[in-house]
């Protein structure tokens, strides 16, 4: 079985911006994401995006795959065709054909106040 890429552009979903936090020790870069309106789905062990991929017959770049969102059944069910056609692509997918690199040794936890 072939291993894949995938990218992302999360900035595509609802109501996502970026902002810096700045706590009293360190100062991140973050992203934002509106919960319920992205229907993500927190769970007990963590927030889950519900993602496709739908293969291309003539994909751009080497890309064999488009990435778009599932949605629960019933907000699927009210979009109107043109909302369904109009929703974004978030990202897109590829053989990975390339050696895959060694993964270097673990970023060590820095000190801060910021919550993550």
């Amino acid at each position: 079985m072939a291993n894949f890429t995938i990218k992302m552009d999360l900035q595509k979903m609802k109501g996502v911006f970026l902002t810096t936090l700045t706590g009293k020790t360190a100062t991140k870069r973050c992203l934002c994401i509106p919960i319920e309106e992205n229907h993500l789905f927190v769970g007990e062990k963590g927030t889950y995006l519900d993602l496709t991929a739908i293969e291309l017959k003539d994909g751009k770049y080497g890309d064999t795959h488009c990435i778009k969102q599932n949605f629960p059944k019933d907000v699927y069910e009210r979009l109107s065709d043109e909302e369904k056609k109009n929703l974004p692509i978030i990202g897109n997918m590829h053989e990975l054909r390339a050696k895959q690199q060694k993964i270097g040794a673990v970023a060590q936890a820095v000190d801060d106040d910021l919550p993550f």
